[in-house]
């Protein structure tokens, strides 16, 4: 009889083991999906406040519609080169990564 305890309380914290490893797993890549998630939106966030500032110079400024859409395609054209990435801010950080 007390072999037979011991053997389904070994049992009980091996399956106990799994779900808490289970649950740890689970908890980092959704930690991981949601911070790529967060970075999708907010990268489009700035892209579109980007966008927004754009229009807003060519109406104060009153810029003829051929320039206006070669200004926007430009700054569309520049973050698709740059795959959504803020130049100033990559260069920065490489910069700083050398002189370390």
């Amino acid at each position: 009889m007390c072999v037979m305890k011991v053997h389904v309380y070994v049992h009980l914290c091996a399956v106990q083991y799994a779900y808490e490893h289970a649950a740890l797993m689970s908890a980092a890549i959704f930690g991981n999906v949601s911070s790529i998630m967060l970075r999708l939106y907010r990268g489009t966030e700035e892209y579109h406040d980007k966008c927004h500032s754009i229009r807003e110079f060519i109406r104060f400024y009153r810029v003829p519609s051929e320039l206006a859409s070669r200004l926007l395609e430009a700054h569309t054209d520049r973050r698709c080169q740059a795959e959504g990435a803020d130049m100033l801010e990559v260069s920065i950080v490489d910069c700083q990564l050398k002189t370390q």
